[in-house]
């Protein structure tokens, strides 16, 4: 079935019918639409507007008859088919005459029209496409080229505007198909959310009664504790997720008109826009002077732990008594944590994970620090560097077993950029230097890779 026209579309179509009738003279004017496309090139249409209003009622049957003063037979079904190209009369153009479909499903011949030059049968359409028809049609005279011309143009129009009409009640449809699958995402998502808190609550118990029963020198103590850490920034990811929800419900478009969106009406042609927010947490970023062994070091037992499982060795290289860098301490935890997550995820067994923080370099607007995680693994290769920071990009990765979203990095190097930093990336190793007088603690293989998280330092002095 066809889409229904719009009231916009009828009004269009009124006023044009106005035009024709009041500078034209047109006693008869009808605009069809097509219901369907049937076979042989048969289309089913169906009147919207029609001057005067009560030829609209008319049947198809009845407005052949007064075109053409001749009667059919009853078992007679009359249709508007399209002819070919080339006209009737010497009219050119392409015309749709009114014709009747035989008991085979055969088109016939169209009917002679008694009176063609009084009449204008045109169809609406767009590549080939039957959109609809327009006809029109006056008693006292024929219609002159001229006339015929303008009725043309106003056809083109109206075809045009049913076509931008079908498209725009299409994207409405979607846009509202696209909301009610939002809402159940995010409701699912709720569940969710809501179902794992239950195991989260049990392991940070089960980890803070752990910690309490093993004595200090116990080894395993460091592990427990680390256990409660973990859970607990799990808690604050999920009590991020609650906060990106209810932003998302209350930039839900439930007060606008269903049938334009949000910023047609408002009679906007913009997109609407969305608040500048930090991509990973929902929330605006609060700079401030943190020391980052004083962020990195509680990340470091449970990168050890991984390492230890994995049959890597973890090298840590803490400078001391470094200056406080700008940035803010959720964000820069989350940073760290992806860049050790993936070092230990891509580094083989009995290979080398360094993390060193003591680099420095000096710039005209002030001195940057350096946080290095590298490690011997594989390597980047050359055509995969300039790519690694787009996101779910996994580059020769993708190829392997090791699973990812490719989301990591691409989180890592938005947040660095947030808080006035750069994140590099260098592979092989031998492709890295340290930019200050500091010598550098990795190996030089042939292999392996190097990202290094640049920080401004704050001003001696001064306050972030």
């Amino acid at each position: 079935m066809v889409i229904s026209a719009s009231d916009e579309y009828v009004m269009l179509c009124e006023t044009q019918m106005a035009l024709i009738r009041q500078g034209l003279g047109a006693t008869l004017s009808v605009v069809y639409l097509t219901e369907d496309l049937a076979d042989n090139a048969i289309a089913n249409l169906r009147p919207i507007v029609a001057m005067p209003e009560a030829v609209r009622d008319w049947s198809a049957e009845r407005l052949l008859t007064w075109l053409t003063e001749s009667g059919h037979e009853s078992g007679d079904l009359p249709r508007l088919a399209l002819p070919s190209r080339g006209g009737i009369d010497g009219m050119s153009g392409p015309v749709l005459r009114l014709g009747t479909i035989g008991q085979d499903g055969d088109l016939p011949a169209p009917e002679p029209l008694k009176q063609p030059a009084h009449q204008v049968i045109l169809p609406l359409g767009h590549n080939n496409v039957v959109l609809g028809a327009l006809v029109v049609a006056r008693g006292d005279r024929p219609w002159q080229t001229a006339e015929r011309t303008q009725v043309e143009h106003i056809a083109q129009t109206l075809a045009i505007a049913r076509l931008l009409d079908q498209r725009s009640q299409w994207m409405t449809q979607q846009f509202q198909r696209q909301r009610q699958i939002q809402t159940q995402q995010r409701e699912m998502l709720g569940n969710l959310l809501h179902q794992f808190r239950n195991p989260l609550t049990a392991m940070r118990t089960f980890g803070k009664l752990l910690w309490r029963r093993l004595l200090p020198e116990d080894k395993n103590r460091s592990l427990a504790n680390s256990i409660v850490q973990e859970s607990q920034r799990l808690e604050e990811l999920l009590k991020q997720f609650d906060d990106v929800m209810d932003q998302g419900q209350a930039l839900d478009w439930d007060d606008t008109d269903d049938s334009t969106g949000p910023w047609l009406a408002a009679g906007q042609l913009e997109p609407a826009r969305l608040p500048v927010q930090n991509a990973l947490t929902g929330q605006q970023l609060v700079l401030e002077g943190c020391a980052v062994t004083d962020v990195l070091a509680p990340l470091l037992p449970s990168a050890g732990a991984i390492a230890q499982d994995r049959q890597i060795q973890l090298n840590v290289e803490l400078a001391d008594d470094l200056p406080a860098v700008i940035a803010d301490r959720k964000a820069l935890r989350e940073v760290l944590n992806n860049l050790l997550d993936n070092a230990l995820k891509y580094t083989p067994a009995h290979e080398q994970v360094w993390v060193w923080v003591g680099d420095r370099h000096g710039t005209p607007t002030g001195t940057l620090q350096a946080i290095t995680i590298a490690d011997t693994g594989p390597g980047i290769p050359p055509e995969d560097v300039e790519h690694i920071f787009e996101r779910h990009y996994r580059g020769i990765q993708a190829h392997t077993d090791i699973p990812g979203t490719g989301l990591g990095l691409a989180i890592a190097q938005e947040l660095v950029t947030q808080m006035g930093g750069k994140l590099q990336v260098y592979s092989p190793l031998t492709a890295w230097h340290p930019q200050g007088d500091h010598v550098s603690p990795l190996p030089q293989a042939a292999q392996g890779t190097v990202l290094v998280v640049w920080l401004p330092e704050v001003a001696e002095g001064s306050t972030p």
